[in-house]
């Protein structure tokens, strides 16, 4: 399904990675023997690249010999050319010589055991080798992957290179194709038929249009979430300019979602759209360091502080399917919710965000991820109150099938293993079954 666009504010082919993703095929930390001689390495190798010039790659780290307690001559990042770059250790690493059991002072020669540098290269893999002087240890290569992560504004990082290619959809005004008009069209008319409850769809915004003075791109005038509010009034939540306000609480420097505080604003919209209130929520928070999706696209990862509830959480899940992302099925029950209703949440990673105050609101919460597709059999046993239909921004280029088959998509990623089930999974499952859940337990038999 195709859509144009059109160069509004900049070109993007003229800009450049700000941060690429290096991937090695080696351990960062190990041991090799090699005709009679050990090597022991540890390294972190990260990439920068800004402007129109040639990344940069910073090394630092350790190479010796434990055997002779002496330390590596020479570290060397070849390029398939054949040209190399050199770091002789000539940092002392006395935390290295611990962990090693390595009985030294900082004035032993095997002190002198780490590197720290950098270089330039256009190279997109390099192959690593130490050298102890009588050998050469080729213990792999690193690759440069195309570029992840932009950095913004205060050190703000940003998603581009996805598959739903974020970045043209921020700088550059988004022309919709009439089969894409079509399909949500088709998407939207469905939701008008569901029988049961009131149906909310919400759009979980992009950092990017949140915070778009952070972005290093200027923004487009329109993309597709532009065109789906003007054609489809009513029917879609956006809470782009609430989640604006709280700005620094609802996002944070390194993670594309919002927050458990952005997550909370998201509910209570949801909420008061399909006609009820969230009930009192203590502001009760504690300031946690996490990596977040972005920060873990970097090496080494970037970490910030986050704002993450912290109060009493009376609900208690009754049922978990543990399967990985799609599909995956959690149900809460909240036997002192203030709210008697049955709420279906049907969403993907920016939805766990809202599952807190939700649980904390209402009776029955059941989630299911997806990405804006419901499933008609789970409707008909919960018979909802209120249905959620949660997508992120950046997936709005693709529309959704409106409807899902999650039992079948479960069948199959269970037989591939794509599930993380505790080890005493038969008498998890058995338990959930005891707590009324027997319904859902029926339709995992392969996890019993």
């Amino acid at each position: 399904m195709s859509s144009e666009t059109n160069a509004n504010t900049c070109d993007i082919r003229s800009l450049r990675p700000i941060y690429a993703h290096l991937r090695p095929s080696f351990q960062p930390r190990g041991q090799m023997r090699q005709r009679g001689v050990e090597i022991a390495w540890g390294f972190q190798i990260a990439c920068r690249h800004e402007g129109s010039g040639p990344p940069r790659i910073r090394v630092s780290g350790w190479a010796l010999s434990p055997d002779t307690a002496t330390p590596a001559q020479v570290i060397r990042f070849r390029e398939p050319s054949g040209q190399d770059h050199e770091f002789p250790p000539d940092r002392r690493r006395l935390d290295v010589l611990r962990a090693l059991g390595i009985d030294a002072t900082i004035k032993d020669p095997v002190a002198q055991c780490g590197i720290l540098g950098e270089f330039e290269t256009r190279a997109t893999r390099l192959s690593v080798r130490i050298s102890t002087g009588e050998q050469e240890f080729d213990i792999g290569t690193v690759e440069v992957k195309p570029q992840e992560v932009l950095a913004g504004q205060d050190g703000w990082l940003f998603l581009t290179g996805d598959t739903n290619d974020s970045l043209t959809q921020h700088c550059r005004d988004y022309r919709p194709a009439s089969d894409w008009l079509a399909a949500w069209d088709r998407y939207f008319a469905a939701v008008e038929t569901q029988p049961v409850g009131k149906t909310v769809f919400v759009v979980a915004p992009a950092k990017e249009s949140v915070m778009p003075d952070r972005h290093p791109v200027p923004v487009r005038a329109k993309g597709p979430i532009t065109h789906l509010l003007s054609r489809h009034p009513g029917h879609i939540i956006y809470p782009v300019e609430k989640l604006g306000e709280a700005r620094d609480l609802a996002y944070d420097r390194v993670d594309t979602h919002w927050t458990d505080f952005g997550g909370r604003i998201a509910a209570e919209q949801v909420l008061q759209e399909a006609g009820e209130e969230l009930p009192p929520i203590p502001d009760l928070y504690h300031i946690a360091t996490g990596r977040g999706d972005l920060g873990d696209k970097l090496a080494p990862p970037e970490t910030a502080l986050r704002a993450s509830a912290a109060w009493p959480d009376a609900s208690r899940c009754v049922f978990e399917n543990f399967v990985t992302h799609h599909g995956n099925i959690r149900i809460f029950r909240n036997d002192q919710a203030p709210l008697d209703r049955t709420v279906l949440l049907f969403g993907g990673s920016s939805a766990n965000y809202m599952i807190r105050y939700l649980a904390a609101a209402c009776r029955r919460l059941v989630s299911v991820w997806s990405t804006g597709a419901w499933d008609d059999a789970i409707i008909a046993h919960e018979r909802p109150d209120i249905v959620i239909l949660q997508t992120n921004e950046r997936f709005l280029v693709t529309p959704p099938a409106p409807r899902m088959n999650t039992f079948s998509m479960v069948a199959r990623k269970i037989a591939r293993g794509q599930t993380t089930p505790p080890p005493d999974v038969a008498a998890v499952m058995g338990g959930f079954a005891e707590a009324g859940e027997g319904w859902y337990v029926s339709r995992h038999p392969r996890l019993t």
